[in-house]
């Protein structure tokens, strides 16, 4: 390597150590994740607001967990559905033909609604910043912006549309200010520490406009539904091709299914899921589901659930992915930019272009030049001088007309005269 390229080869190692430095700044300056109702991608798995932890309880519970973001003909095959919508507004009455449907298709079929008024980033600034008092100065600001800029985001969101809403299922005034749960009363109350637990709410919901006749409040407190279940008859039918009509078959078994309906995910959201009583409340939902294989964890947006009648093709997948997901696509695009200053430091020659300089086999310049480099690797000064003085002894010619027939032997530096020339003589 020549002298030239250490420098060069030193700054693309210290361009390199930037980058990675300010990488380190730019992980640590990562605002709260605050995706909402999402198990998978991109924000889903550390957002506070993610689904990730419940599914996961639901696989350690033995049930296969798949995610779609579609009503469409294969999650008609589902034993179980977990709807978090990311939406204010009711589910449309679309979606409750299309959810009703399939749960009066089969026995035991089970469906969790979660309501979305709620955000996580509220109680968990409100945790966080009592803790940071040991900080610095500058870092207790910047958590105080950072938390009402997420409390007013999310006031933002809610304030669109204050006004009552309604749906088959239940009707929801937004109304009331926000208040702790402090009681439970109903079924599943049992075994809850209310006192420990941290459920909120902001509205206030009861019964929707279409009255069901098997409708039972499973949670509440001091009149405020939590949860509550509404009952589905399951019943064989029969078309009778006279009449061009569907009649039930009464001959055969009667069974039911459910759609439970919990007004927001103040305990089951991943932030909230830390506590020990919201993880209690979450295996009352998972057990009964409880003997079904497939659960199905349905996304939606502010638009709602698309309902399609068909399925579409599968998404091929992209190596180009893998830049969606922390912190992997940090570290490559660092390797990537550091690859490019390498190949710019090591290979390119910058100015203008001029002829190489031709080696002559004929210039004896070479031959002295490689020999020094040879004897510089020895690294024995006063082997390198005798190696010299036998050269000019014999190139001279001093002793060749008496040792005619000897073969010449090397000379030290005592057996030259004047212990040699001057060059040769110790410093």
């Amino acid at each position: 390597m020549t002298h030239f390229a250490k420098p060069r080869i030193a700054v693309c190692w210290l361009v390199a150590l930037v980058l990675l430095a300010l990488g380190g700044c730019m992980a640590q300056d990562e605002e709260l994740n605050r995706a909402y109702g999402q198990r998978r991608g991109l924000d889903a798995r550390d957002s506070v607001n993610g689904t990730a932890v419940f599914a996961e309880m639901f696989e350690r519970a033995g049930h296969r967990v798949v995610t779609k973001q579609k009503l469409t003909p294969s999650a008609r095959d589902a034993d179980a559905i977990v709807w978090v919508p990311n939406d204010f507004a009711p589910p449309s009455p679309e979606a409750i033909a299309w959810l009703e449907d399939w749960l009066q298709e089969e026995d035991g079929r089970v469906l969790i609604y979660v309501g979305r008024d709620f955000d996580a980033a509220i109680p968990y600034w409100e945790k966080a910043l009592p803790k940071a008092k040991q900080r610095p100065a500058p870092v207790r600001q910047e958590m105080r912006l950072r938390a009402q800029f997420d409390k007013t985001a999310f006031g933002n969101q809610r304030t669109q549309n204050m006004s009552p809403r309604e749906c088959a299922w239940y009707a929801y005034d937004p109304g009331h200010p926000r208040r702790q749960v402090t009681t439970l009363d109903g079924p599943w109350s049992q075994g809850i520490d209310a006192t420990k637990a941290e459920i909120e709410l902001y509205g206030k919901r009861s019964e929707g406009s279409f009255g069901y006749a098997d409708r039972d409040v499973l949670l509440s407190s001091d009149g405020d539904v939590l949860v509550d279940r509404i009952e589905f008859e399951v019943a064989e039918y029969y078309y009778d091709r006279y009449d061009d009509e569907w009649y039930v078959d009464e001959s055969a078994p009667v069974g039911s299914s459910e759609a439970i309906l919990v007004t927001n995910g103040s305990f089951l959201l991943n932030e909230p899921l830390i506590n020990h009583e919201h993880r209690k409340l979450a295996g009352k939902l998972i057990n009964r589901c409880a003997g079904q294989d497939t659960v199905v964890f349905l996304e939606s947006g502010p638009d709602g659930v698309p309902i399609l009648d068909r399925d579409p093709p599968p998404e091929v997948p992209s190596s180009l992915a893998i830049f969606k997901v922390w912190p992997l696509n940090i570290i490559l695009v660092h390797l990537a930019v550091v690859g490019v200053v390498f190949c710019f430091a090591r290979w390119p020659i910058f100015g203008r272009p001029r002829k190489a300089k031709q080696r002559r086999l004929t210039d004896f310049g070479h031959h002295v030049a490689a020999l020094g480099a040879m004897l510089e690797q020895t690294q024995d000064r006063g082997y390198v001088r005798a190696q010299l003085a036998a050269y000019r002894h014999a190139d001279h010619g001093d002793a060749a007309a008496g040792n005619q027939g000897q073969e010449p032997r090397q000379l030290g530096r005592d057996e030259l005269p004047g212990g040699g020339p001057p060059a040769l003589r110790s410093e």
